[in-house]
């Protein structure tokens, strides 16, 4: 069965796209866009998704400290992961897009410990501590 968004596809990503499964992308281009009502805001491009992210406040300040810059240009190649959280809007409970960072590997080899067989985390804690 179709539903109205497979007639009427949006250009934006919404929070409904990332309820269930965040999405890992790459930003590509940062641009004003024009809107509907014929404002203009900033959108950020993915390389993973043609739909734009159109950027508020609260998910510019989040690129500015991942990036150190309030240059939009610094963003350009940045992984980002995209999640639905919780928010308010006009006093309302609502679901809201933010950009995170993606969570790094853990380290590999030597830089990784890895815990003795058969021990847990407690047990290995108590190795390490001298009474």
């Amino acid at each position: 069965m179709s539903s109205y968004d497979d007639w009427y596809p949006s250009s934006y990503l919404k929070a409904d796209d990332a309820i269930d499964n965040a999405m890992d992308l790459t930003i590509t281009a940062i641009q004003q866009e024009k809107m509907q009502d014929g404002t203009f805001k900033p959108a950020v491009s993915f390389k993973e998704d043609k739909r734009k992210l159109v950027l508020n406040v609260t998910n510019k300040n989040f690129l500015v400290q991942l990036t150190r810059s309030k240059d939009p240009e610094d963003a350009i190649g940045q992984r980002v992961r995209l999640v639905a959280v919780e928010a308010e809007f006009q006093g309302k409970p609502c679901m809201a897009l933010r950009l995170r960072r993606i969570p790094s590997e853990p380290a590999s080899g030597a830089a990784r410990r890895a815990r003795p067989p058969g021990k847990t985390t407690g047990e290995e804690l108590d190795d390490t501590i001298p009474f």
